[in-house]
């Protein structure tokens, strides 16, 4: 498909902080917008992968400013037809300034329907307290995904065991800068 859409259980307010994460498999097509109709996400980060199917993992952010009304169906276009996976999460008040983002990718081999955990690390934080994320994309091999907990993160979107985009989204709260 070259879009993907999906809709937030309720309408967000102003000072919340969405963020998107969005995966595109085979093809090598990528990533071009995300919106919610009338508001664009800003990209933030981009990682490829070395996988032979050009896995690409975007995220993208949109802090609501004031007065401005979201909608709630966030859709996601590329530049072609790809397999594509979308998770949205809403965080309530942290509109502000995001400090920072760093990326790295691999490549792994395993068996299908084994279970891979995320190693996303200790995180690093400006500010204690700041919130940190970790993402993880897979090109759809049916592997079971699993959260990063030895370092404190709490899995928040599990896409797994599919044939199409396997992707897993993560975050804890900083406990100190770093």
């Amino acid at each position: 498909v070259p879009t993907i859409s999906t809709t937030l259980a309720h309408t967000p307010t102003d000072g919340d902080l969405l963020i998107a994460d969005v995966q595109i498999a085979e093809g090598g097509a990528t990533t071009t917008s995300v919106t919610d109709g009338s508001l664009s996400f800003t990209l933030r980060q981009t990682v490829t992968g070395p996988s032979p199917d050009n896995t690409e993992t975007t995220i993208w952010t949109l802090p609501l400013p004031c007065g401005a009304t979201p909608g709630t169906n966030i859709t996601a276009t590329a530049s072609d037809n790809a397999d594509m996976g979308i998770a949205v999460m809403e965080y309530a008040g942290l509109s502000g300034a995001i400090d920072g983002s760093s990326s790295s990718s691999g490549f792994a081999s395993g068996t299908n329907g084994a279970k891979t955990t995320v190693t996303s690390g200790a995180g690093a934080a400006a500010n204690a307290g700041d919130l940190v994320l970790g993402f993880e994309a897979d090109s759809g091999w049916s592997v079971k995904l699993g959260a990063d907990t030895g370092d404190g993160y709490t899995s928040r979107v599990n896409v797994q065991d599919n044939q199409v985009a396997e992707f897993l989204t993560e975050d804890k709260v900083a406990a100190s800068s770093g």
